[in-house]
């Protein structure tokens, strides 16, 4: 079996003349509502083995305070350019390159490519995916390159905004 949590990163600053996309900053807000959603996922067993995300700012700060809520080493995020910007294509390519020596993956980037990548995988209609958004999809395949449209069962779908 294979796991996979997606999560939207943190709200960021707007891009504009003072910040390029790639390297807009999460806000406040996005750092608190990331690290909340890294306790959440802290609660749950099992924990990730893996955790890879877009290379830009937002997204890979995100990662890097997910990850230390849940005791992953920050040195050990890989990152994968395919996850900026990236259409369905993109998204599907980058999780069936993951080493099938992961079994457990948190996976760190963008919308509208997360919300529709959930949902092509699960076969679920999501509302939306909010900015530090989880979705957790389970897998019965050995090997993450026998990932397909609609295979995937949700298992989690959690957002800043519901109470715990």
């Amino acid at each position: 079996m294979k796991r996979l949590t997606i999560v939207r990163h943190g709200k960021a600053v707007q891009a504009g003349k003072a910040h390029a996309d790639f390297e807009r900053a999460l806000t406040d807000r996005g750092e608190r509502d990331a690290a909340m959603m890294g306790q959440r996922l802290a609660q749950q067993q099992p924990r990730p083995d893996g955790v890879i995300s877009s290379p830009a700012k937002r997204a890979l700060t995100t990662a890097t305070i997910v990850a230390h809520e849940l005791g992953f080493p920050a040195e050990r995020i890989l990152t994968e350019a395919k996850i900026y910007e990236a259409d369905m294509a993109d998204l599907l390519e980058a999780i069936r390159g993951i080493d099938n020596q992961f079994a457990d993956v948190i996976l760190v980037g963008h919308n509208p490519g997360f919300e529709q990548l959930s949902e092509y995988l699960t076969g679920e209609q999501l509302d939306k995916l909010p900015t530090s958004g989880v979705v957790r999809v389970e897998f019965t395949v050995d090997e993450w390159s026998a990932v397909a449209q609609g295979q995937g069962k949700m298992v989690l779908f959690d957002s800043p905004k519901n109470q715990k």
